[in-house]
């Protein structure tokens, strides 16, 4: 990985959005809120 990417990275708020049981994911903060209802 770039240090620039990495930057990029750590200066991201994630969120954690779960679902069933099984079913776990992490998304950038700024993401519509369609497509975290999507990714549900």
């Amino acid at each position: 990985m770039d240090v620039d990417m990495h930057g990029r990275l750590e200066s991201t708020e994630w969120h954690i959005l779960t679902g069933p049981p099984d079913c776990t994911v992490v998304i950038d903060e700024r993401a519509p809120l369609e497509v975290k209802l999507r990714l549900l």
